[in-house]
């Protein structure tokens, strides 16, 4: 007779797959039957597979156009026997949309539990060692204090989560400062909030409102002023109204009328004083442009 005890099996290897239709995942990965049973092969077989990685990197696409993600990074997964699943992951954020630059040293955390329960623990596997924390229910991508050049239009900074809906990403951010900026000015909102939607058929919408910050030198100044926004829409669809959720922030559109090539920050509600010379009252668009304007005595 042969009797042999088995608390664990371990396996490893580099793997790339699809998680819950969610994102890519790609890494150097060590699985692992999760700890309990009467130490036979069948009782390690009933356990969750728990796995982590190094070296790993995250992906979340939308058709052809937009990617967004992390790499160089380490994930932390568990996979129960009830097709459940729970993954943490975190690594250097990467962003690719067109005219959109991302600031090179943002970190990005992935977050997925369709379980039932909340889930805080370690996993150590093959000298990996991933600290998951992730709540129930739980399906998000986030960045915190990311900085992004939308070229031609303004520089945004905040906290961002995304997640992916059907084939389309969409993104919801908090504690948002967007600006427009020059020598002699600043136009922008701080202590925002954002929505961003990037569809699979390569179109774009976004809108930011906030605090105003209207910085326009001595000459020109804003009395008063209701609010400030920035919109931008590809899609052709007027989004006023409707609603944006991802993990726990959510963000309802303002003002975003349908539109194919639509770029601009409005002030809305406003007193606008040019010096001792006139006064404007009403809603005005700001757009930034790289030619000077001469006046009629050359100024």
């Amino acid at each position: 007779n042969y009797t042999t005890t088995v608390a664990r099996l371990t396996a490893a290897g580099t793997m790339t797959g699809e998680v819950a239709g969610f994102i890519t995942v790609t890494g150097d990965f060590g699985f692992q039957t999760d700890a309990g049973g009467n130490g036979s092969l069948a009782a390690a077989l009933l356990n969750p597979l728990i796995a982590t990685a190094g070296n790993a990197s995250v992906g979340m696409r939308a058709g052809d156009d937009f990617f967004l993600g992390f790499a160089s990074g380490s994930i932390g997964l568990l996979l129960n026997l009830d097709g459940s699943r729970a993954l943490f992951g975190q690594g250097i954020f990467t962003l690719e949309v067109e005219d959109f630059a991302a600031g090179s040293d943002s970190r990005a955390t992935v977050l997925l539990n369709n379980t039932t329960t909340n889930l805080t623990r370690q996993l150590n596997i093959r000298g990996v060692t991933v600290d998951m924390n992730v709540r129930a229910g739980e399906t998000a991508v986030s960045v915190e204090d990311l900085d992004i050049d939308i070229a031609g239009f303004a520089k945004l900074s905040g906290d961002f989560a995304f997640s992916k809906f059907g084939s389309d990403i969409r993104a919801v951010a908090r504690d948002v400062t967007a600006l427009v900026q020059g020598e002699s000015f600043r136009v922008g909102v701080t202590g925002g909030s954002l929505g961003l939607i990037l569809n699979a058929n390569g179109t774009k919408a976004l809108e930011v409102g906030g605090t105003p910050v209207l910085e326009t030198g001595s000459s020109v100044q804003f009395a008063s002023v209701g609010r400030v926004i920035f919109r931008l829409n590809e899609t052709g669809v007027a989004l006023t109204g409707s609603t944006l959720a991802v993990a726990a922030i959510s963000y309802k559109f303002a003002d975003l009328p349908a539109g194919t090539n639509l770029k601009e920050i409005v002030i809305q509600n406003a007193k606008l004083e040019v010096g001792d010379f006139f006064r404007l009252e009403g809603s005005f668009g700001v757009q930034t442009a790289t030619r000077n304007v001469t006046l009629a005595d050359g100024t």
